[in-house]
């Protein structure tokens, strides 16, 4: 496909406005119509004991609500969210879309994504941006980025905090690894490696993602698609991914150092999530990879 700069800008309005719709029917179904929405999407079930539970504990952590929004699950929710924060955030420093529009956009996405509770979301954008200020070589934009995002993300954790106390014990048991489903992940991904080593060659597709359970046999993308096309597919799956990462450190317009470190950090995270290759996000990186890899957006790019 064949990009010009007017269609470039129109891609990313596009994107902004999508956005906006998802981070505010979020926010709305969160606080007012929660309920409705998880009967609407048949989330929840009757156990065996008689009472009203989720179909999956992924909906809540510690006893609270996660958003979902129209996506309909809170880590998918959230990994999308966090790939669009990027998206918007490359938009704004490479002047693609209006200022204003786009820095209330992240605003909004930056408290949706945090709402979702999703580890490898949060994950996403911090290891992605410490990335891209080591990328343009400057060690002093490395140190105050830090300080920068400490320096934030102490404000806006004391703000909520102060507000709904609970979230304080959720994000200190999810970094410390004492909540549920952040301590045993380790130990999922550790067993399922040993299994792995037992049938090196692959199991097919499909054999991996589902369990006795009806969930995923590892939290981790990566082994889950070594255990289904074995190693070799994996290696030549990681691979395609060096060669076009190879292709985008030619160029060094912000742009492309920005998706060339979401690359870095999405295979980062793969190795502890599985959220990374499922829907919506697999469809957004490898569709990112492709625009940015364009010849026509790389001539765009130059020319400006």
């Amino acid at each position: 496909m064949k990009f010009t700069s007017l269609q470039i800008k129109k891609l990313f309005i596009v994107q902004l406005w999508v956005t906006y719709i998802l981070c505010i029917t979020g926010i709305v179904i969160y606080f007012f119509f929660q309920s409705d929405w998880h009967l609407f999407l048949n989330h929840y079930i009757i156990d065996k004991n008689g009472a009203l539970s989720y179909v999956t504990p992924s909906f809540t952590i510690m006893g609270i609500e996660r958003m979902n929004g129209l996506i309909g699950a809170p880590n998918q929710f959230g990994v999308y969210m966090a790939y669009v924060w990027l998206w918007i955030y490359s938009a704004c420093i490479s002047k693609s879309i209006n200022k204003f529009s786009s820095w209330l956009c992240l605003v909004l996405v930056s408290g949706c994504l945090f709402m979702s509770f999703s580890r490898a979301g949060w994950a996403l954008v911090i290891i992605t941006l410490f990335l891209f200020n080591f990328y343009k070589g400057k060690a002093v934009v490395v140190i105050k980025f830090m300080f920068a995002m400490l320096f934030a993300l102490v404000l806006i954790m004391a703000i909520v905090f102060i507000l709904e106390p609970m979230f304080f014990d959720i994000v200190v048991a999810s970094l410390t690894g004492e909540e549920s489903s952040a301590s045993t992940r380790g130990d999922m991904v550790h067993d399922f490696y040993l299994q792995l080593l037992s049938t090196p060659w692959g199991n097919g597709l499909g054999t991996g993602t589902i369990d006795g359970d009806g969930g995923n046999i590892a939290e981790s993308s990566i082994l889950l698609q070594a255990y289904e096309i074995g190693i070799q597919g994996c290696a030549f799956y990681l691979f395609l991914w060096f060669v076009l990462l190879k292709k985008m450190r030619r160029y060094k317009t912000e742009i492309y150092l920005i998706m060339s470190s979401l690359m870095i950090a999405t295979l980062m995270v793969s190795v502890v999530s599985v959220n990374i290759f499922q829907y919506p996000y697999v469809y957004y990186i490898w569709g990112g990879m492709g625009f940015i890899v364009n010849k026509s957006v790389k001539s765009v790019y130059e020319n400006r």
